[in-house]
C-alpha cells in the first residue's frame, strides 16, 4: 500500500505548478530566482516519482526525469508546466490501483528470483539459508497480500494472525481455503523456526513445500 504522504506531496507539486508555470511577457522565467524555483521543482518531482517507481524503464519515470535535467534554465517554467501534467495523470493511475498493481506485479518477480536461490542453496544440501530465504519471502508476500485486501497497515500484526485474517476474507477477495490455509500455516512453521535457528526442527522437504506453496501463492495473488 503506497504511503498517503507520497501521494500528498504529489498533490502539493501540481498545486505549486500552477504560478511557477507562468513566464513573463516573453514567455521566459520571471528572472534568476524563478529559474531557481522551477529547477528545484522539477528535481523534486523526478525524485517523487522515483521512489514511486522503480522501474527505470517506466514511462511516466523516463518523461519527468528528461524534463527535470534539461538545461534550458530560462524556460524551466515550461518544463515545470509539461511535468505537472504527467504528475496529475500519474496519481490518477496511483488512485485507480495501477500503480499498486504494477508494484506488486515487480515484487512478484523479485520473489521469484529469491526463491530460486532458495531452491539452489536446497541443491546443495543446505537447508539453513533456503529456509531463511523462503520463510522470509513467504511472510512478505502474506503481509503484501494482507494490505492489498484490508486497505491497512499489517504493522505489529503477528503472522498467525494474518494467515487467519486471510482465511476469514470473503469469497471474491484474495481468501484462502482450508487446505490453503494449513499449506500456509505449515509455510510459517518454517519460517518460524529457520528464523530462530532451530535448524533440526525442519527438513529440506519443508523448505521445497515452503517454496513450491509460496511460488503459487505469489502467483495466484501478487502476479
Amino acid at each position: 500500500m503506497l504511503d498517503d504522504k507520497h501521494l500528498q506531496r504529489m498533490r502539493e507539486l501540481i498545486g505549486e505548478a500552477r504560478s511557477l508555470s507562468i513566464g513573463d511577457h516573453n514567455d521566459q522565467c520571471n528572472g534568476h530566482h524563478h529559474q531557481t524555483e522551477c529547477m528545484a521543482w522539477l528535481l523534486s518531482a523526478a525524485q517523487i516519482t522515483a521512489f514511486l517507481v522503480p522501474n527505470t524503464e517506466n514511462l511516466y519515470r523516463k518523461s519527468i526525469e528528461r524534463l527535470a535535467t534539461a538545461r534550458s534554465n530560462h524556460i524551466a517554467h515550461r518544463s515545470v508546466a509539461e511535468v505537472a501534467g504527467l504528475l496529475a495523470h500519474h496519481a490518477d493511475d496511483i488512485n485507480r490501483g495501477y500503480l499498486g498493481s504494477i508494484a506488486n506485479a515487480a515484487s512478484a518477480a523479485t520473489f521469484d528470483d529469491l526463491l530460486d536461490h532458495a531452491e539452489a542453496y536446497l541443491v546443495d544440501q543446505r537447508k539453513e539459508p533456503a529456509g531463511v530465504l523462503a520463510g522470509v519471502v513467504f511472510e512478505d508476500s502474506v503481509r503484501r497480500v494482507y494490505r492489498k485486501v484490508k486497505g491497512q497497515s499489517d504493522k505489529d500484526i503477528k503472522l498467525e494472525q494474518l494467515i487467519n485474517a486471510l482465511m476469514s476474507f470473503p469469497v471474491g477477495t484474495p481468501t484462502v481455503n482450508g487446505i490453503e490455509g494449513k499449506r500456509e500455516k505449515a509455510a510459517a512453521d518454517v519460517r518460524t523456526k529457520a528464523t530462530h535457528a532451530q535448524w533440526d526442527e525442519y527438513s529440506n522437504d519443508d523448505v521445497e513445500s515452503t517454496i513450491k506453496f509460496t511460488r503459487e501463492f505469489l502467483e495466484r495473488h501478487l502476479a
